[in-house]
């Protein structure tokens, strides 16, 4: 089934507008801008997606290596032998006479500072 319009009832319908020269340049200018920024836009977003996968892959690059690491260490660990702290201590305390005759010596360095001033 077909519809037919009669040719004057659409006429009626129309309304014209008329740009001036300078509007249609300017809308012409704002669409030009328009697809720029979808242009750039979507440039950025490739660069920030390829930016992406590569920090991915590193950082799956780092935690392997992390991974095989800890594995290195623990087999370090096991090779190596154990060694007991407290069983072995240094005495880090020195002597009375060694504290002394320290003493002296700055004592002694003191005082030819003092004389050459």
């Amino acid at each position: 089934m077909r519809f037919k319009q009669d040719s004057s009832k659409m006429q009626s319908n129309l309304k014209y507008v008329s740009f001036l020269n300078s509007q249609l340049n300017l809308g012409k200018k704002n669409l030009l801008y328009s697809e720029m920024e979808i242009l750039t836009t979507l440039k950025k977003l490739k660069v920030f997606t390829k930016l992406r996968k590569q920090e991915f892959a590193a950082k799956n690059l780092l935690k392997k290596t992390i991974s095989q690491l800890r594995k290195e260490l623990q087999n370090l660990e096991n090779f190596l032998p154990l060694q007991e702290l407290g069983k072995e201590s240094i005495d880090l305390s020195s002597s009375p006479k060694n504290r002394d005759s320290l003493e002296a010596e700055i004592d002694n360095l003191k005082n030819k500072i003092s004389e050459l001033q």
